[in-house]
């Protein structure tokens, strides 16, 4: 029979044990890898903005100047008749009353759907088609770019892209170029109006790929990483560099021009605006969202500069980290702990996609979820390039 003492001890060992369990369930304790991801994630951040901040100044916030120049808005369009008509709409809205003479060319890239017809409702638009297999069999983005340039008659040039909505600054941006500013190229990357859940799933690429291109871009040594949605440039600066007919063949045409303005000594500058622009980047949903970034992941990220790539692939492992804790944390029922990291993450990701757009609030609440679909995203690229195999896009291999 055991002693009076050894069932005090027992009964002891096993108070402490329950108090130990009811501590850990109620602790909020912070682990000092959570708090360096979250200093990471803030300093990132508050670093961008102050790089925002300062080139918006620049390109924004300046005196509406008038000027002489003609512009030529080109735009490629392949099968985008749910999204031109709102394009349109916007230009004709942002040049209305202007001293801005202008042109809109919009090439008509084998679409099957309405959009030839919807631009051409416009009295302002010129439609051109885009034969397809032109040039050698190339097609795409690019080389309806090129043919839309040979329609122009602009001494600035603005490509946008047709799910772009220009905003009420627009014209700061081309008076900026077309003026003394000594900006060759200027891109914006427009702010990002998803509506839907599959679109607001691009929230971690919006970020990364802003974050990560702005801090390679303070590096001069290197091409500046530039966003295709939205291009300001001179004529003759655009001729200079070789333009599109030099970049026929790229799938990232982005990046390829961003690159030929460099080796031609020319200032490219990249910002997010969205009193420039904003757009639905994958208006189709997820599968199409997909397929975007999966061409475009590789030729960008390998196009960054050594600390864009830290910051990017660091920003990415710090979110993870703290998905993980967070995970861990209900798991082994510490509910109290895991219910605030996930609070302080879900509140860095709200903080976060403000910069880059308007997502819907079930995409922030999932973050978790988010995060694996961009790891998904970039390993499927990763795999594809390796393997050399095509890339579909709109229909077509690429």
């Amino acid at each position: 029979m055991r002693s009076d003492k050894s069932l005090s001890t027992a009964a002891y060992d096993s108070e402490t044990v329950m108090k130990r369990r009811l501590f850990d369930n109620y602790y909020v304790g912070v682990n000092i890898s959570d708090f360096v991801a979250v200093a990471l994630i803030v300093a990132t951040s508050l670093t961008v903005r102050a790089i925002l901040h300062q080139l918006q100044r620049k390109v924004v916030a300046k005196p509406d100047l008038k000027t002489a120049s003609k512009v030529s808005v080109l735009i490629p369009a392949r099968n985008e008749g749910a999204s031109i008509f709102t394009l349109l709409s916007s230009l004709a809205t942002a040049f209305r009353g202007s001293d801005f003479s202008y042109e809109v060319i919009v090439a008509n890239d084998g679409s099957t759907d309405e959009t030839a017809a919807v631009a051409m409702s416009f009295d302002f638009v010129q439609v051109i088609d885009v034969a397809a297999g032109i040039r050698s069999g190339i097609n795409g983005k690019s080389n309806a770019l090129f043919a839309a340039f040979e329609h122009a008659s602009g001494d600035i040039l603005v490509f946008l892209d047709a799910d772009v909505r220009v905003g009420d600054k627009f014209l700061s941006a081309i008076r900026t170029v077309a003026g003394d500013s000594g900006i060759d190229l200027l891109s914006v990357q427009p702010h990002h109006n998803a509506q839907t859940l599959g679109e607001s799933f691009a929230l971690t690429f919006n970020i990364v790929s802003l974050y990560s291109s702005l801090i390679s871009n303070r590096s001069h040594r290197r091409p500046q990483l530039a966003f295709g949605p939205v291009f300001v440039t001179k004529r003759k600066c655009y001729l200079a560099a070789g333009g599109h007919a030099m970049i026929l063949g790229e799938v990232v045409d982005d990046v390829a021009l961003s690159r030929l303005y460099f080796e031609s000594a020319l200032k490219v500058v990249t910002l997010l605006d969205k009193r420039l622009a904003t757009f639905r980047m994958y208006p189709f949903g997820f599968r199409q969202m997909v397929e975007g970034f999966t061409k475009n992941f590789v030729a960008g990220a390998t196009s960054l500069s050594p600390l864009g790539s830290l910051v990017g692939f660091g920003y990415i492992f710090a979110f993870l980290a703290l998905d993980i804790s967070i995970v861990r944390d209900f798991i082994q029922l510490r509910i109290v702990r895991g219910l605030f990291l996930y609070a302080v993450t879900t509140c860095l990701i709200a903080f976060e996609a403000r910069v880059v757009g308007r997502f819907k609030v079930c995409a922030i609440a999932l973050h978790p979820l988010t995060f694996c679909i961009f790891v998904f995203v970039f390993v499927r690229a990763l795999l594809r390039r390796a393997l050399s195999l095509p890339n579909t896009w709109k229909g077509r291999a690429i």
